[in-house]
């Protein structure tokens, strides 16, 4: 059994991906980016700015 693709971008990336793909690649930002809200929330700016930086180098972004 094939399993349905669809054509995504992310990050300016164009790819092909399934369904379970991309729920997997979701989740993973999600969980990337909970420490940026929990510091945010906190008002801890440094924390904030690090866990960016550390979200940024994980999903690197194509210009």
């Amino acid at each position: 059994m094939n399993a349905t693709t669809y054509e995504i971008t992310l990050d300016g990336t164009k790819r092909t991906v399934t369904l379970a793909q991309f729920r997997a690649e979701i989740e993973a930002r999600r969980a990337a980016a909970a420490p940026i809200m929990a510091a945010l929330l906190a008002g801890d700016i440094d924390a904030c700015a690090a866990a960016q930086c550390a979200m940024r180098a994980k999903f690197a972004v194509s210009a």
